[in-house]
């Protein structure tokens, strides 16, 4: 009868069994969160990759059609001057103190994107004006964008 007795109560696991059972589930389980987490930064990596592209092609929409029927262009150090086909003479292109991308006139400043449009980034614009190309740089959020327009095909 004894026997019986330790036969019907031995159906439990032994201490060693659940800690091995329970070093497994937490080598798993620190697998799994590994690759959840790596997976999360690949995502808001490319999701970011992907804003600034759009930021930057925004601007450069703005910027290259602007530019595209500019006249009389001179570039000096990061700005660059025209006479703009809609604004009149001594037209130039740049971020103002609210980080608005404006064509700034002498009849007044006419803003081209305002900064909710980039995302309300700071960006910066340099130019570089060589033989009827103007190509500028955009900057912002540790990114580069660089675009050209070519004054005489226009």
């Amino acid at each position: 009868m004894a026997k019986s007795l330790l036969k019907k109560y031995k159906r439990g696991f032994t201490l060693v069994e659940v800690l091995v059972a329970a070093t497994i589930s937490a080598i798993v389980m620190t697998v799994l969160a590994s690759c959840i987490f790596s997976a999360m930064r690949v995502y808001s990596a490319s999701t970011a990759l992907a804003h600034t592209n759009v930021v930057a092609n925004t601007i450069d929409k703005a910027v290259s059609s602007e530019l595209r029927y500019a006249a009389n262009v001179t570039v000096s150090g990061d700005n660059v001057f025209y006479t703009s086909r809609l604004y009149g003479e001594n037209c130039e292109i740049r971020v103002n103190d609210d980080g608005d991308l404006v064509v700034e006139c002498s009849s007044g400043a006419v803003p081209l994107l305002y900064k909710k449009h980039l995302a309300d980034k700071d960006v910066y614009l340099s130019f570089f004006y060589n033989n009827g190309l103007i190509e500028y740089t955009v900057s912002f959020d540790n990114s580069v964008s660089s675009f050209i327009v070519d004054l005489m095909n226009s």
